[in-house]
């Protein structure tokens, strides 16, 4: 269903706790195979657009979900399409809206969880982050020695709704946080947030349960079994996480053709695409 505003949304929405993501036009690909993985895992995933093409794109796919975030924190909210580049002055305002989002959940007495497009569902977390969030207020994906903002959860407690208020990260001057090919938000994150663990009840996630890309492309044969989730970070570009997805079997829908041509005489590719060929020629013997 698409809901043309967040009122909309929460108005019809009854769940304690909500499971999200943002997205424009610009992640086309990945975010299928985010969708399809929650899917599988019975998670009910809600996606925030931030323009008409990709509300449209994943309606036409996905009966889910889609709220168009249309506040006026969004410039480009009456776009059809709404392009920009990593590291860009666009690229470090959308991935605060995040938190804005988060922040008007957590008003409505909604705990929630947030997880960007390149993350993959490999199990149901949601009993496991149910019982996280009864001891901690936020909890979070970890780098090794720092915050990943890639996937993190968050209980509805009057100290965080206050923290994630647009007037005070305004305050707290959250704009100044970009820098040249970092993320801006996840900057900040650590500043505030990770700096101070203990003031705002926030915990590390375990990451044998809810690994980065590091550590799962290092630790592959002792997690892939029973992670939660798995965040294909740590390399840039969209066909390079592509190819991390193939190479460790987590593609569940046929996005090999967006790879550039010269990579789809590669090994891996040739080997899951025959894969992909074998399963969809079972399902269609099944029928």
């Amino acid at each position: 269903m698409i809901y043309e505003n967040i009122d909309d949304f929460i108005n019809d929405n009854n769940d304690h706790l909500v499971s999200f993501t943002v997205s424009t036009n610009n992640n086309l690909n990945l975010i299928q195979n985010l969708f399809e993985s929650a899917k599988n895992n019975n998670i009910k995933l809600v996606l925030f657009a931030l323009d008409k093409h990709i509300c449209n794109f994943m309606n036409k796919l996905f009966n889910i979900d889609i709220v168009m975030f249309m506040a006026d924190e969004n410039p480009h909210k009456d776009k059809e399409f709404y392009n920009y580049e990593f590291g860009s002055s666009e690229w470090k305002q959308i991935v605060y809206y995040r938190y804005f989002i988060a922040h008007r959940l957590l008003k409505e007495g909604k705990n929630i969880v947030y997880m960007d497009t390149d993350v993959y569902i490999n199990r149901n977390y949601i009993v496991d982050i149910r019982e996280q969030l009864r001891k901690n207020d936020l909890i979070i994906q970890t780098n090794g020695n720092s915050c990943c903002t890639g996937f993190f959860a968050i209980k509805s407690c009057r100290k965080l709704i206050n923290f994630f208020s647009k007037r005070n990260m305004t305050e707290l001057k959250y704009e100044d946080y970009g820098g040249t090919g970092g993320s801006s938000d996840q900057k900040f994150f650590n500043h505030f947030i990770g700096n101070n663990m203990e003031k705002y009840n926030c915990a590390m996630l375990d990451r044998k349960f809810y690994p980065n890309g590091n550590y799962f492309y290092d630790n592959y044969d002792m997690i892939n079994d029973y992670c939660y989730i798995v965040h294909f970070n740590c390399v840039q570009g969209e066909f390079k996480k592509i190819k991390r997805v193939i190479k460790y079997n987590k593609l569940l829908i046929d996005l090999i053709d967006y790879l550039p041509k010269d990579e789809l005489e590669d090994p891996e590719v040739l080997r899951y695409r025959s894969l992909l060929n074998e399963i969809k020629s079972n399902k269609s013997k099944s029928k």
